[in-house]
């Protein structure tokens, strides 16, 4: 019996020490009042997409309006005429 305990104690300590050393992505490390977060390299490569399609849809976003103005401003001046 002694031995399941000590068995027992064992695996639950081994398990312990293991969820301490596994490092969680993000982390946040402060080094001289500078803060780093740190990503995985595959958090890191999601982002870089998920940038590139902000940037797509800023750029879109900008056309659309653009045009939007530009219809404003005809439909304006057709209104004047009629």
């Amino acid at each position: 019996m002694s031995n399941l305990i000590k068995t027992i104690i064992c695996v639950f300590a081994l398990q312990l020490c293991y969820a301490q050393t596994k490092t969680k992505y993000p982390s946040v490390i402060v080094i001289e009042k500078d803060t780093i977060v740190c990503f995985t390299t595959e958090q890191a490569k999601q982002m870089g997409v998920w940038n590139e399609q902000r940037k797509e849809c800023v750029e879109l976003r900008s056309n659309d309006n653009q045009k939007m103005n530009e219809l404003k401003n005809i439909n304006t001046t057709q209104t004047g005429i009629i």
